[in-house]
């Protein structure tokens, strides 16, 4: 009578030495080893043997490594975030109630506090791989209908500049559904193609954005109520602009533009009143580099420009004045 036993591939050939070397006292009796190539009669008889197929074919190595592949290809179990889990990741991945799970994945996961979760998928939206994610969120409406994100080229940000964006998206919270704000102009094989730098009003009724992002820039605020798109050419020595900042009513903003001279860089500052016509002026012009780094903000009759490494100062949008700011 056959013992039948069914082992591993990767313990055949320790097997076969030790049959091959067994003592005296284990049985004449052979056993049928099974493989997912051959089986092969291994006698256990106290004579020195030699199997008649030799287990190592190229068949057999084959199928062991493609059974190894689709261990390795095959999903697995992981843990459910919570949103404790994914509000905890980084500041820039939670607006309001909701928080970014997955911004380096495909699907990305956006999740309520309440638990209440929405997915989409890149790949299924352009209907082909979409690689090298990154995912940012922008602003939820104070009513919580809706949530608007971009896919940008870039999620690290190793030095001071502008950050740009492939295309934006609004997702209605309600039902899931996503729809393109702004749409990407951008060739996803080739990594090649234009930039937005974008920004939504702190009331969310606008988006500010400059695009493309080459010379000659045209700055644009798009009203996301009535659908109006107003466009502002800039002057051509601009190469690339954002550094968004809103007034509290999300009627005045302030941003920066770079321009490069003779292979440096230069910084400069626009304030615009979008309640006004012509009320475009740029009060900061041609600033080294370092001034990129500078915390703007927009107050009632002024902007208030704080650069890290100078006094802070302020732009009196009555006067047109730029002065220090004395304690």
């Amino acid at each position: 009578m056959k013992k039948i036993f069914t082992i591993s591939f990767g313990l055949l050939v320790v097997f076969i030495f030790a049959a091959c070397n067994a003592s005296n006292t284990i049985s004449d009796t052979p056993i049928a080893v099974q493989s997912t190539a051959t089986t092969f009669i291994i006698p256990t008889s106290t004579a020195p043997f030699v199997p008649t197929v030799d287990p190592l074919t190229p068949t057999a190595i084959a199928e062991f490594f493609q059974t190894q592949e689709a261990i390795t290809v095959t999903p697995r179990l992981t843990h459910t975030p919570s949103y404790g889990d994914c509000s905890s990741r980084w500041a820039s991945a939670v607006r309001g109630n909701w928080a970014l799970c997955s911004g380096f994945d495909n699907p990305i996961t956006i999740m309520h506090v309440s638990g209440k979760t929405w997915q989409f998928s890149y790949n299924s939206y352009y209907g082909r791989i979409i690689k090298n994610l990154c995912t940012r969120l922008h602003y939820v409406t104070e009513d919580e209908n809706y949530l608007y994100f971009s896919l940008d080229p870039d999620c690290e940000i190793i030095e001071p500049g502008f950050i740009f964006s492939i295309v934006m998206f609004r997702m209605n919270l309600l039902n899931g559904e996503v729809t393109e704000v702004l749409k990407a102009f951008y060739d996803f094989e080739t990594y090649a193609g234009d930039y937005y730098s974008v920004s939504i009003s702190s009331t969310g009724k606008r988006i500010a954005y400059i695009y493309p992002q080459k010379s000659p820039l045209t700055f644009y605020v798009l009203d996301l109520q009535t659908g109006e798109n107003r466009s502002f050419p800039l002057e051509e020595k601009y190469g690339s602009g954002g550094m968004f900042s809103w007034s509290k009513y999300g009627t005045k903003l302030v941003f920066m533009l770079e321009n490069e001279k003779e292979y440096d860089h230069f910084i400069s500052m626009v304030f615009v009143d979008l309640l006004k016509d012509d009320s475009m002026v740029t009060f900061i012009k041609d600033k080294e580099f370092g001034w990129i780094s500078s915390r703007l903000e927009v107050a009632d009759n002024g902007v208030i420009i704080t650069p890290y490494f100078d006094m802070p100062l302020f732009y009196d949008i009555e006067t047109g004045i730029l002065s220090p700011i004395t304690q």
